[in-house]
């Protein structure tokens, strides 16, 4: 009997051709030694350590032999951390772990630090005496929104009709303060919605300003109001769709001299509430801060 290529259990059927009796017997086909891998990293983004997210994702390794059946249980796969932000690590064990197959798959952990950025790990066997390695790679990123910093810009452009546009941000951060990815959704509200409007309630970190430029765990949008609105009061709110939790407000108030905006940092929800008044197009506010 020639074995073939595919690993499993074969039957044997044994019988005269003139009839009469038959045996039937079984034998194992085993997969050879360990030819080839391929590697993984599920999911392939973790979120720092003490971020809010998940902080670790498995490395899992598929092993063959030359026909491309699961190798025997027992072999040996080494996972080596090539590089990666401070304090990842393999199986809590440093940069360097092994582990052994079952049913061909070998798996081992990556752990994040607190550390961001992108990593490396090297997945190898060894084939006919030498060690063969397969790379996977993945990131460290910043946990779910946490913290809010809203921002309001004092010079207002004129949108016509008697409107006045301020452009107004929020700065997202995760519980160790680092900035969140580009892509999550914040959402701006402000009341009373008969004395102003956002023009966009709900904008993505990473989007353009009226300068065309873009700023890390910023999302931006604009506050229209009409000057009938002047000296009148409204609250602006900045919020992610993860939950809300203690909350704390910035009161602010327009006067017609200049002064400058200090942002109370918040967890999960930010307010301003501000008056308005105009001089020559430039909105300018004293503070009034309970934080």
């Amino acid at each position: 009997m020639n074995p073939g290529t595919t690993s499993g259990i074969a039957l044997v059927k044994a019988f005269l051709t003139t009839g009469g009796d038959t045996a039937v017997t079984s034998c194992q086909v085993s997969p050879g030694s360990a030819n080839s891998l391929t590697a993984s990293l599920v999911p392939s983004s973790l979120s720092a350590q003490g971020s809010g997210g998940q902080d670790w994702s498995q490395i899992q390794a598929h092993v063959f032999d030359a026909n491309g059946n699961a190798v025997p249980d027992g072999v040996w796969v080494r996972f080596i951390l090539i590089n990666g932000p401070v304090g990842a690590n393999i199986n809590s064990n440093g940069a360097l772990d092994s582990a052994q197959t079952a049913s061909g798959l070998a798996v081992a952990t990556l752990n994040a630090g607190t550390g961001l950025g992108t990593v490396q790990v090297n997945v190898c066997i060894r084939v006919e005496g030498e060690e063969t390695c397969v790379p996977v790679t993945g990131s460290i990123v910043a946990g779910p929104p946490a913290e809010i910093d809203m921002g309001l810009d004092e010079v207002g452009e004129d949108a016509g009709g008697g409107a006045w546009d301020v452009e107004i941000s929020a700065l997202v951060k995760d519980a160790l303060q680092n900035v969140v990815l580009d892509g999550t959704v914040v959402f701006f509200e402000v009341a009373p919605p008969e004395l102003a409007q956002v023009l966009s309630t709900a904008v993505v970190v990473g989007n353009v300003n009226q300068d065309g430029d873009t700023h890390p765990g910023v999302a931006y949008s604009t506050l229209r109001y009409n000057s009938l609105a002047t000296n009148s009061t409204v609250q602006i709110t900045a919020s992610t769709a993860n939950g809300i939790n203690r909350p704390l407000n910035l009161y602010c108030r327009f006067k017609n001299r200049p002064s400058c905006l200090t942002a109370c940092r918040v967890h999960g929800t930010s307010m301003l509430k501000a008056t308005f008044a105009t001089l020559n197009s430039r909105l300018s506010f004293a503070m009034v801060t309970k934080c």
